[in-house]
């Protein structure tokens, strides 16, 4: 995130500290113990504070392009993890359907999700558990 801290002479320390809390995704309740304030002073800094609310929403955004940017960094692993499981010829079928159920769930235009069925009666083996949880790590 950069040198955030005195980002802005218009807030006060404690409510640049709840600031960079909030962004870092720490609830109302849990700013208001660390910045030493009641719970309802940051419900009013986030409501009746327009640079309050604007050096929060600014910030987040600077968070969010942060995470997108390292999510998006792990697409080709993601896709070799899935590229591997899919054409293991000892991976079990129910953990290839897992497997192409994430590739169609990432490629379709919409959110309706895909029904593919798994089998119930088919367990997974290890080696399908250790795969799908690399792959589900991975993206």
């Amino acid at each position: 995130m950069g040198e955030v801290i005195g980002f802005n002479e218009k807030l006060n320390e404690r409510q640049t500290r709840a600031v960079l809390l909030l962004a870092d995704g720490f609830s109302p309740s849990e700013v208001a113990e660390q910045v030493g304030v009641n719970l309802q002073t940051i419900y009013n800094w986030k409501s009746n504070n327009q640079e309050f609310a604007n050096q929060l929403d600014a910030l987040r955004r600077e968070v969010f392009a942060e995470e997108l940017k390292q999510l998006r960094g792990l697409v080709g692993p993601a896709s070799a993890a899935l590229r591997e499981i899919l054409t293991d010829e000892g991976v079990s079928a129910n953990a290839k359907v897992a497997a192409a159920r994430v590739v169609f769930s990432a490629v379709r235009p919409d959110s309706v999700p895909l029904q593919i069925g798994i089998s119930t009666t088919t367990s997974f083996s290890r080696a399908d558990y250790e795969l799908l949880r690399k792959v589900r790590n991975e993206s």
